[in-house]
């Protein structure tokens, strides 16, 4: 549904006090008698689990959203810590630069390969729900998969562009401190660790995910 901001009875409560993504201001909503006109309702569904088309497809464009979030925080990261190792210098480094350092070297390219491999799961999963291919009931699994990807490679990708960049993206106001605060909540954001793993394992397994879940 569409409640509009100014309805009577909807009202923001302005929480938001996180670790990361403050700049979102992802303030609860409360909605108390709120009206909302039949023209604003998608759809109506009982409760339960949701396996209806329209919240399916929300689902996908949301998870696909999200993950994408978080590959571009990876991005940005890798950025800088390449940008940053042709800069920062070392008396013990002969050749001048970090980058000429076999570990950071290393790191850079493990930055590169993660990220890769997580952009190219989210894409593949995008490209496949526009061109209307028919993958059944493993669409789930499949968007899940490539958000958990997206997570864990950003994480991955952050912490070594910290070690990278070195003890400067720790500090306060930096854009690497701050990228490593947000992408903390791709863990959170939905598909969660264990909520992925639930539904590709039962996926897999042949359990009915409409049934109990233990």
């Amino acid at each position: 549904m569409i409640a509009v901001g100014d309805a009577p009875g909807l009202t923001t409560v302005p929480n938001w006090d996180a670790q990361g993504m403050r700049a979102t201001e992802s303030h609860d909503t409360v909605l108390e008698d709120v009206f909302v006109p039949d023209s604003d309702v998608l759809c109506v569904v009982p409760a339960g689990p949701p396996s209806h088309p329209a919240v399916a497809v929300m689902q996908v464009w949301a998870v696909t959203l999200i993950a994408n979030v978080y590959i571009g925080i990876a991005e940005r990261a890798l950025e800088i810590a390449v940008a940053q190792a042709a800069r920062r210098t070392s008396i013990a480094i002969p050749r001048g630069t970090f980058a000429h350092h076999p570990l950071a070297q290393q790191q850079v390219a493990d930055m590169y390969l993660a990220l890769e491999a997580a952009r190219s799961s989210v894409d593949a999963v995008a490209q496949d729900w526009v061109r209307d291919v028919d993958h059944g009931p493993m669409w789930g699994p499949k968007v899940l998969a490539a958000k958990w990807q997206a997570t864990v490679a950003a994480n991955r990708v952050v912490d070594l562009a910290c070690e990278v960049v070195g003890g400067s993206s720790y500090r306060r106001g930096t854009e690497l401190e701050r990228l490593s605060r947000d992408v903390r909540a791709a863990r959170f954001h939905p598909g969660t660790d264990a909520f992925t793993h639930e539904i590709i394992g039962k996926a897999l397994l042949g359990v009915d995910g409409d049934g109990p879940r233990w």
